[in-house]
């Protein structure tokens, strides 16, 4: 059964790949193109978190996988634009890992 934000997940996905293409028509548009990119990848990301994995999971750990998919598409936007936004990339993409990975598996006490 689908979460509430699993919907959201999906249309945002598919708008990043509505923007992918629109960026590669255009031919001089890689900026459109690494945006839609990185709009897919947090789309993605909300799908996985809601879909894909065990539930229940917390506000914590769903938003360490946004961001660890946030990451990826930033990551990716710095391929197409600066190897400083792709650095950044990397380093969101590994803090949203380790935000699930420190609430998944060392939950807060209540």
């Amino acid at each position: 059964m689908a979460n509430r934000h699993t919907r959201g997940g999906i249309i945002t996905a598919f708008a990043g790949i509505g923007l992918i293409l629109l960026g590669l028509a255009l031919k001089n548009a890689p900026v459109l193109t690494g945006i839609g990119l990185l709009v897919t990848s947090i789309g993605l990301g909300i799908f996985v978190a809601d879909h894909w994995l065990p539930q229940p999971l917390s506000p914590q750990e769903i938003g360490g996988i946004v961001s660890t998919f946030a990451g990826i598409g930033l990551t990716l936007l710095g391929l197409y634009l600066t190897p400083v936004l792709a650095g950044v990339g990397l380093l969101v993409g590994a803090i949203g890992a380790g935000i699930f990975v420190a609430f998944h598996f060392f939950p807060s006490k209540k």
